[in-house]
């Protein structure tokens, strides 16, 4: 990207980095290069970062960066190099630009995307887009635990390599939303391979259609049914477990509970719904979908298919009221359930609590109200459009709460690693041999957000303070820190001779220009590069002090032959991935 000068200001926020926070970020990568040491090896009382970023303390907001930073890292994973010149190709002015990029990404079909599509194809992926059945039949079904999660490896990859090479930034963001919104735990041997088939065949067609369509695709997903357990609800003892989620996760959400109370207790809205669900709600709707199964059985009659099955004999053909909505008796096979997911879908308690999440998401942890009021608006008032959350993303995005928002959100994990993999263009190249096993996913899953890896329903959180505790940062300081200094022996990166012990899978010196040689030159350049922006003064000049290791800031440094200087530069360049300006959305 062009260079610019780098302008030391001050802010008045206490960074988390900022004295024992980056000394000792400094001090561990110090130590590291000589030793490889892992991260948390030399870390000692790291800072709470829970603490500092509190609610309570609003000294430490950072300044907001150009709309195209802003952009980048809350539509998608962080730009690469080029990315934010592209943005500013777009228009005259961040208005223009803004637009032509979120009109872009809102139709990712007439994006080319080119390198992704050449890396996909050289993975080799062998079980990745095989039916329902297949999966079924090939892998739940597989003997050993390894065997049945072949596809769920295979999708971790895919994710990763879509996050950090695709040029449709916010279908890729868009879709971790909503897996996370329906999620179902995929590192159960059982549900694994059928977790692909939930993500990838139900929920990816739909994240630009209709979310009633989405809802009505995941309700009769294997994955949900086995998880949830309403493959084995039957008239004779009803499950409420999806029943319960489907009011309290998928569509409603806990803030329109009324609790135990009875239905014609609940305030009514001006068009007579009432204006949320109660215990008996639930129960009556676990009745409603009592029947809802799969083939999973040949001593049931089944083929064993893993196909969505309805089966009339276990279905509670007596009728139910749910939401006031009264369900005659013997009605046809699967209407009570669709009358119910109907219902929920088109609910304005629904709209309001799947935009409320969505703001959260794109916005902020606590977004204005007049915001998630008129995507709601617009929610509800498209419900039967084909793409309805194409209009509620545009208008959420549109917002001046976007464009004018920064620093109340953090990068969770994932986005950590894949915004780092962008920004230094980190070869993203893996070995499928080593199975989930390989040092970069170890590293990587103990940073709490192992991918389709949450055991409860209700997905991975998505607030701050979820992710400012020492856990989560210093285990991704951890992985950053190996990369950097080590490389992974499960994912492969830019390395010209990798038999050659004085090759770094981290190549930084082919990318730091040749002009650039003093220890100020080369923490601006990669400053810049890896951030997009200027830094916090503090924190900046504990990059360039930790550059220079004694010498002066402006002394040409042996960059080109000398091994410690080079070890030095890959040291910093993950540090700067440290630093708290990295992390904010």
């Amino acid at each position: 990207m062009t260079e610019k000068k780098i302008e030391k200001h001050d802010t008045n926020r206490r960074t988390f980095l900022k004295g024992a926070g980056l000394s000792v970020s400094a001090g561990v990568a110090s130590a590291a290069i000589g030793s490889h040491l892992p991260i948390d090896t030399a870390m000692a009382d790291p800072v709470d970062f829970a603490t500092v970023y509190s609610e309570e303390n609003t000294s430490w907001l950072p300044p907001k960066p150009d709309l195209s930073i802003i952009a980048y890292n809350r539509m998608g994973f962080g730009p690469r190099p080029g990315d934010l010149e592209d943005f500013d190709s777009k228009g005259s002015d961040d208005a223009s630009r803004l637009q032509a990029f979120i009109d872009e990404q809102l139709n990712p079909d007439a994006i080319t995307d080119t390198e992704f599509e050449t890396r996909k194809t050289a993975a080799n992926f062998y079980t990745l887009g095989k039916t329902r059945t297949e999966l079924w039949t090939e892998y739940r079904n597989a003997g050993s635990y390894g065997d049945r999660l072949i596809p769920l490896y295979e999708l971790e990859r895919l994710t990763f390599l879509r996050a950090i090479y695709s040029k449709k930034q916010f279908k890729e963001l868009i879709y971790d939303f909503w897996i996370n919104h329906f999620n179902v735990f995929g590192q159960d041997g059982n549900l694994g391979a059928m977790v692909v088939d939930l993500a990838e065949n139900v929920i990816r067609p739909e994240l630009f259609g209709n979310f009633k369509d989405m809802l009505q695709g995941t309700a009769k997903s294997t994955a949900m049914l086995i998880y949830l357990d309403n493959y084995i609800s039957t008239a004779a003892g009803a499950n409420e477990n999806y029943a319960r989620e489907l009011f309290e996760l998928h569509t409603m959400g806990a803030e329109n509970y009324y609790g135990t109370i009875q239905q014609d207790q609940v305030p009514l809205d001006e068009n007579g719904l009432p204006l949320g669900y109660v215990d008996i709600d639930v129960y009556e709707s676990s009745r409603a979908f009592t029947g809802w199964s799969i083939s999973y059985s040949t001593s049931k009659g089944d083929d064993n298919s893993g196909e969505f099955l309805y089966r009339n004999e276990d279905h509670d053909r007596h009728q139910k009221t749910v939401l006031g909505l009264l369900l005659q008796a013997d009605q046809a096979a699967e209407k009570d359930g669709l009358d119910v997911i109907d219902r929920l879908a088109n609910h304005p308690a629904t709209a309001r609590f799947i935009c409320r999440k969505l703001c959260k998401r794109l916005i902020s942890d606590d977004p204005p109200d007049e915001v998630v009021i008129g995507a709601a608006d617009v929610f509800y008032n498209n419900r039967a459009a084909a793409d309805q959350l194409t209009q509620v993303y545009r208008y959420i995005l549109e917002s001046d709460a976007f464009r004018n928002t920064w620093g109340e959100k953090v990068k969770r994990p994932f986005e950590v690693v894949a915004s780092f993999f962008r920004a230094t263009q980190f070869d993203f190249t893996f070995r499928m041999d080593h199975g989930a096993t390989g040092n970069f996913f170890s590293y990587y899953n103990d940073t709490g957000q192992r991918l389709f890896g949450w055991s409860p329903p209700d997905g991975y959180p998505d607030f701050k303070q979820a992710w400012l505790s020492s856990a989560p940062r210093v285990y991704e300081w951890r992985l950053i820190n190996y990369m950097v200094s080590r490389g992974t022996d499960d994912v492969d990166a830019d390395v010209v001779t990798p038999d050659v012990a004085d090759d770094y899978y981290l190549d930084c010196i082919s990318q730091t220009p040749p002009d650039k040689r003093t220890a100020e030159e080369i923490a601006d350049h990669w400053i810049l590069r890896i951030l997009g922006r200027t830094m916090d003064v503090i924190d900046r000049q504990e990059i360039i002090d930790y550059m220079g290791y004694g010498y002066n800031e402006e002394f040409d440094l042996p960059l080109d032959t000398d091994r410690d200087t080079q070890e030095r530069l890959r040291m910093m360049v993950g540090l700067i991935a440290c630093a708290p300006d990295f992390y904010w959305k």
